[in-house]
């Protein structure tokens, strides 16, 4: 059976969770306890390891790699798996001196985080190779903005250009009564947010490209849309569709900067004339990438058989289902709003997310007990 390092600052329980369901294989999971609490006691994950070292991007992340590598040596690692950007970058740095311990799953490198993960680069890549995106404005701190002639039309969004994607991290502005407001803001509530770009925001449907790729050549990809509930953003209905516009410029981003590993692309078709406009890149395994298990899609089980020389599945299904952000709020859309329409969601559920839905509860409730008993000892 394979041995798997499953890498990860913090907890990553979707991603072990896909990664589990990937084969016959055995994970053995780093990081530091601290920030590793719950993911110990996941049920696919065989040994936690603690490290001595904190498992983060610094200077000098020697002392990290010679540890990580005497971990490989010790447990007899068939593969390593990094999963997020900060492992990554870390493993990219000692590329050379990993390979001869271990095989290592495609990963981006510092020149596509730099070009691709940056929103002011992204943006600059995306004039120069002719590639519809939004026009943007940088803004290096907030004392730059004039309210009354921003330089970008109202509404327009506020977006960190090292921020991850995501309402969370932006900050959307209706006009300018709204830009005063956030620019009388104490400076410790604004200045998170700089340097910035000032993005021109415009009503569309939201449409993503999640793809695999190895220097640039995709070698598995899908196209996922999001339909949101006008009366409460917390619920939305994620599905596959055929699109082949976003696979063309998916697969035309990652051959252009020679990309490899995970990606999930945001993409937005413009609402007032229907033209497919990039909106970020995110590369590395996204937060949704257990919706893809329903497309009959799983990345992280393409990441480690294109590793390993195993045969891969990339085909997307495209079914009829709809994974649903929450059963709560769904129900609340029926019974308190009386959309009575939105039942027929619930036959629309996958058993791809009714199984991890079971498999999440469960493993929070042993989690929380686990940690209880812990602290009480």
């Amino acid at each position: 059976m394979k041995r798997i390092l499953f890498m990860s600052e913090e907890e990553a329980r979707t991603t072990l969770y896909c990664a589990g369901l990937a084969g016959d294989y055995e994970f053995y999971v780093v990081g530091n306890i601290e920030k590793n609490q719950t993911i110990q006691f996941h049920p696919y994950c065989k040994k936690f390891i603690n490290l001595r070292n904190e498992l983060e991007l610094s200077e000098n992340t020697q002392p990290l790699v010679n540890e990580l590598i005497e971990i490989i040596n010790n447990e007899s690692i068939d593969l390593l798996l990094p999963v997020s950007i900060t492992c990554m970058m870390v493993i990219d740095k000692h590329m050379d001196q990993v390979l001869q311990h271990v095989k290592i799953t495609a990963i981006t490198n510092k020149t596509c985080v730099d070009l691709l993960d940056h929103k002011l680069h992204f943006y600059q890549f995306c004039k120069e190779n002719d590639i519809a995106h939004p026009e943007s404005k940088y803004i290096e701190k907030s004392e730059d903005i004039r309210a009354d002639n921003p330089g970008i039309d109202y509404p327009l969004l506020i977006k960190p250009v090292l921020g991850a994607g995501g309402f969370n991290t932006l900050v959307f502005v209706k006009n300018q009564k709204e830009m005063d407001e956030f620019l009388q803001k104490p400076a410790d509530k604004k200045e998170g947010y700089f340097p910035a770009l000032l993005q021109e925001y415009f009503e569309g449907e939201d449409i993503d490209f999640n793809g695999f790729s190895i220097n640039g050549d995709v070698i598995a990809s899908s196209v996922m849309k999001t339909d949101f509930y006008d009366k409460d953003p917390d619920l939305y209905f994620t599905y596959f569709v055929e699109n082949n516009d976003v696979l063309e410029l998916g697969n035309k981003i990652l051959r252009v900067s020679k990309y490899s590993g995970p990606t999930n692309i945001d993409m937005r078709i413009r609402a007032s004339d229907g033209k497919l406009m990039l909106i970020e890149l995110n590369p590395r395994y996204w937060a949704r990438v257990d919706v893809s298990l329903m497309d009959g899609m799983n990345f992280l089980e393409i990441g480690i058989k294109a590793a390993l020389g195993e045969k891969v599945r990339s085909v997307s299904r495209c079914p009829r289902k709809r994974w649903i952000s929450s059963f709560t709020m769904l129900a609340r859309a029926i019974v308190l709003y009386r959309d009575l329409n939105y039942i027929k969601y619930f036959f629309y559920i996958s058993f791809a997310q009714t199984r991890a839905s079971i498999f999440n509860k469960l493993f929070r409730l042993k989690a929380k007990y686990k940690l209880r008993k812990l602290r009480a000892s």
